[in-house]
């Protein structure tokens, strides 16, 4: 009887070892997988905002190269003095002027930051200045600390940004925009604020117009190695906080 016990005993223990066994050797497939998987997110988030970065900086390059010189060619063309000043080339003239103009902002605004010599600070700013004539939307942008970062993180964080303010003026039917910005050992804080509608984020964020810019916003925060968080309370406002490790390199 002790000897069958001890039988029973043993295979209860090798059928033990081999679950135990079995177990762990699945949870590292699984974590290996769960890996992989993560490297190729994270690769292919690489990729997509690299190819975004290109085509915007090829873009700013044609304009800048190509389309502007000729129409500043055909303005020169017609401000000559023998040509007929009559009132539609006058309004040609004009239009030319808008059209350069708008181009120039285009520039900039596809444009790496970085190229200029500036923060995200200031551009961001220079940019609230810019559409300030063309929206209600007041914008206050509060920097409580004096933060330092790379020239990518400079240029991400900066679209970043534009993109909540953007969509706050294109969606939120705000009055109010506060966005702060601060330190925190070594992240930087971004927190926003919108007195407007509010949105369900799980629903914007799938199929809508709204939901691709909030989608390639957080896809620059993941860059970033960032966190990213909605308030959950629909109908009273927009509150977005962002936190990014910096790193001065």
């Amino acid at each position: 009887m002790s000897t069958q016990t001890g039988v029973l005993l043993a295979a209860s223990v090798g059928l033990s070892l081999l679950l135990f066994l079995v177990a762990f050797l699945f949870l590292i497939i699984f974590r290996r997988q769960k890996k992989q998987y993560q490297t190729l997110k994270e690769e292919k988030l690489i990729a997509e905002l690299k190819a975004s970065k290109r085509e915007r900086e090829e873009i700013a390059t044609e304009l800048h190269n190509d389309i502007i010189p000729n129409i500043l060619t055909v303005q020169m063309i017609l401000n000559q003095p023998d040509i007929e000043q009559s009132q539609f080339v006058k309004d040609c003239v004009k239009i030319l002027k808008a059209t350069i103009d708008t181009s120039k902002e285009l520039i900039t605004n596809l444009s790496p930051i970085s190229i200029y010599g500036i923060g995200f600070q200031k551009a961001i700013v220079d940019f609230i200045d810019s559409i300030k004539p063309n929206t209600g939307l007041k914008i206050n942008f509060i920097e409580l600390d004096d933060i330092h970062c790379s020239s990518e993180q400079n240029n991400y964080i900066f679209r970043i940004i534009q993109e909540i303010i953007i969509n706050t003026n294109k969606h939120a039917n705000a009055q109010v925009l506060d966005i702060e910005i601060s330190m925190k050992e070594n992240y930087l804080l971004i927190r926003t604020c919108d007195d407007g509608i509010g949105f369900d984020y799980s629903i914007q964020s799938q199929s809508s117009k709204k939901g691709y810019g909030l989608l390639d916003m957080q896809n620059k925060v993941e860059f970033l190695k960032g966190f990213l968080s909605f308030n959950d309370e629909n109908k009273k406002g927009t509150q977005i906080n962002i936190k990014i490790p910096l790193t001065n390199n």
